[in-house]
């Protein structure tokens, strides 16, 4: 645990940009650690000798590539958690990617912006009969 709270306070880009890291072990997801994690576990063992699974939670809230982004939402929200593994359907601990609540408010501002440019709604409609 010492470790990676030692690489997040050098800014490690590998570890630093994230408010959340998988736990993997031989390439199968074990669980989650968050920045509050980290600093939880070293509020109880300064020491930084606590294992990082052991900081992080294993009981985990996960999303499939098939699922809608508006269904992963409304779990992050149900469940009050900030991300979310993207697992294959048939093996949850194989890891295809990781979602957070910054991609799914840039999926949700693509989208409105293609539905704007879509349907320019009711003023960009006046304005375009009226210029006729």
């Amino acid at each position: 645990m010492g470790e990676l709270a030692e690489r997040i306070a050098r800014h490690d880009p590998a570890v630093a940009r994230s408010e959340a890291l998988l736990i993997q072990d031989d390439g199968k997801l074990v669980g989650i650690v968050t920045r509050g994690d980290i600093l939880r576990a070293l509020d109880k063992d300064s020491t930084g000798m606590i294992a990082v699974e052991e900081a992080g939670s294993t009981n985990l809230v996960v999303t499939y590539p098939d699922e809608l982004v508006s269904d992963a939402a409304a779990k992050m929200l149900h469940r009050e958690v900030g991300r979310l593994p993207v697992v294959e359907r048939g093996d949850e601990r194989k890891v295809l990617g990781y979602l957070g609540r910054s991609a799914i408010m840039a999926a949700r501002t693509r989208r409105l912006r293609d539905e704007h440019f879509r349907e320019p709604g009711w003023w960009g409609a006046a304005r375009s009969r009226t210029a006729k």
